[in-house]
Parts: structure tokens; C-alpha cells; sequence
């Protein structure tokens, strides 16, 4: 697989470790990986603009002026499928992670063997939201990355696929649908079925998904839906 993994850390002697560790891996991992290293989220930002193409992004949360968690906020605001891995110092950020979909924490020193089994987890989630769907619309037939898929809402006997960007109608049913997108999805309610990579916050109410829409959890669901969350995120 072909990687782009990005470094922000403001230490150069922290970057060039990394970049050291992910070329090992690369080469064990029968990747082929190019390497970003950045010494700020300023320059990070800079220099990436709107088109945020990392696959994977490494990032310090200590930095000076933006910090790695303002940096990853924006970050995802501009591309939900990169895989963001922090690293720190200190273990009481762990929980701001939450909200921008953070892999994991990577506590300092960052040791190989550890960032290696962070980074399988993370190509391994690059890979699923590869997987393409060729669905059949009105307009004829379309091609949608599985991770684009956000959720799904039956209607009547259309089903609505709700997108990152936008949304597509089909004469299908929620089942069919379920069974062609295949694992990473859960029914929280007759009517939908919702991407879990896309799940940001859940109560026995509601899903809050990462684009500000939320979907309802019908009674007795939510145990269902909680277990499926944490399996899936303990896999990726």
C-alpha cells in the first residue's frame, strides 16, 4: 500500500526518530511510505491549505501557539478519513482525543514495536475505507468509497445515503445495502444504518455523527450499538 504519513512535533531530533521508526516499519510492513515532517501546526497548516492528503498524521500535542489538539481539530474539519495519532508526554490528554476520532496515544518515548502496531492499525483502517460500492441510482450506475458513507435512512421504499458530501437516493432496501457495504456498520434503529468510523458520541437516545447530524437509538438498541462501537474501535 502507498502511504503518506505526516510529523508534527516542533523537536527536529523527535522528527527524525519518527521518520526513522515509520521507514523501519515501512520496510518490514511492505509499504511504500513517503514522510512529512513538519515543526509546527502553522506550517502544517501552511502548507497543506484545504487539501489535508495525509493518510496517517503523527502529532505532538505539546507545541507552542497551536497546539497538536487545536491542529487535529482542523485538520478533520478538512478530511475525515486521516488517521490522527497523538503523541505526548503526558497521559491526561488521552481523553481530548475523542472529537476529532483519534487511533490512539502514543506516550513518550515512542518505542518501535509499539508505533508499529499503531501503524498496522492504522493502514488497516486506510484500507477499509478504500473498499468502493458500485450502486445503482436513477442517473445510472455510481461508484462511493465505503468510508464516504456517513449513514443510511430508509424512506418509503427509497434509501437514502447520507455522504461527507452530499447525498444519494436508491431503490433498495436497508438489508441489501447492509450486506454489500459489509462489517463496519451498525443498525441502531429499523430505519438506519450508520458507518461507525463516522460515530462521534453515543447515549441511549441518539448517535452524534462527526458531520453535526445525529440519528436516533430505538429502545433496546443501545447495548447492541455500544458493544459494536468499542469492538470496532478496539479492531481498528
Amino acid at each position: 500500500m502507498r502511504l503518506e504519513i505526516s510529523v508534527c512535533d516542533d523537536e527536529k531530533a523527535e522528527r527524525e526518530y519518527l521518520a526513522s521508526l515509520i521507514s523501519r516499519w515501512a520496510e518490514t510492513a511492505g509499504h511504500t511510505v513517503t514522510v512529512k515532517d513538519y515543526s509546527s501546526a502553522e506550517q502544517f497548516l501552511f502548507e497543506n491549505g484545504e487539501d489535508v492528503a495525509s493518510d496517517i498524521l503523527l502529532l505532538d500535542i505539546q507545541m507552542k501557539q497551536i497546539d497538536g489538539v487545536q491542529l487535529a481539530r482542523a485538520v478533520r474539519s478538512r478530511n475525515k478519513t486521516v488517521q490522527i495519532v497523538f503523541i505526548t508526554g503526558f497521559d491526561e490528554y488521552v481523553s481530548l482525543g475523542y472529537d476529532v476520532d483519534a487511533l490512539h496515544y502514543l506516550m513518550k518515548p515512542v518505542g518501535y514495536e509499539k508505533l508499529a502496531e499503531v501503524l498496522n492499525r492504522a493502514a488497516e483502517r486506510v484500507g477499509k475505507k478504500e473498499r468502493q460500492l458500485l450502486l445503482q441510482t436513477a442517473d445510472g450506475l455510481r461508484r462511493l468509497a465505503v468510508g464516504d458513507v456517513v449513514y443510511t435512512e430508509a424512506v418509503g421504499h427509497t434509501l437514502i445515503v447520507h455522504l461527507t458530501g452530499g447525498t444519494v437516493a436508491l431503490s433498495r432496501t436497508l438489508a441489501s445495502f447492509k450486506e454489500d457495504a459489509g462489517e463496519g456498520f451498525v443498525s441502531p434503529h429499523r430505519s438506519f444504518l450508520v458507518n461507525l468510523s463516522h460515530i462521534s458520541r453515543i447515549s441511549k437516545k441518539e448517535l452524534g455523527l462527526d458531520n453535526g447530524e445525529t440519528v436516533p437509538v430505538a429502545r433496546g438498541a443501545y447495548d447492541e450499538v455500544n458493544r459494536a462501537f468499542i469492538a470496532f474501535y478496539r479492531r481498528a
